[in-house]
């Protein structure tokens, strides 16, 4: 298979993927947040808190994109967001208990999700889905990490 013929199937199989998950339906998992808010919710529920830096670096995203999903985040009562105390140009930020709260109703519609995706296989091919992306991640991270 030459390399388009590649391009081509692996951009198949990831509009595939996206429609399996729902990853382009406007409002994840039945929530009022797209799948880069409930990403910047999940970054920032894995640490007590998070300079702003660390989470433009760990999205990917451009800068005034997550200018704006925070000041949504801080207005709704999901995320504070301080002057860093060593250098007060940079942010140091936190979910609130209300973030958290959030983070726990994604975290427990995406375990469903994913849940009932994987018991509709039988045994056999649910280790063989979770070994294939496996073996992707380590392919992609060999190579030029995530």
């Amino acid at each position: 298979m030459e390399l388009d013929d590649q391009v081509a199937a692996m951009r198949s199989f990831n509009r595939y993927w996206t429609g399996v998950i729902h990853a382009l339906d406007a409002r994840l998992l039945d929530t009022p947040y797209t799948l880069t808010e409930a990403r910047a919710i999940y970054e920032l529920a894995q640490h007590e808190t998070m300079d702003l830096l660390e989470l433009r670096s760990r999205l990917g995203i451009d800068p005034s994109y997550l200018t704006r999903i925070l000041q949504r985040f801080e207005y709704d009562g999901i995320v504070t967001a301080d002057a860093k105390p060593a250098d007060r140009r940079r942010k140091v930020l936190r979910l609130t208990r209300h973030g958290r709260e959030i983070f726990a109703t994604l975290d427990g519609r995406s375990a469903a999700e994913n849940r009932e995706l994987l018991s509709r296989l039988t045994a056999r091919d649910r280790r063989r889905l979770v070994e294939a992306m496996d073996t992707i991640r380590r392919i992609i991270e060999a190579h030029d990490g995530p």
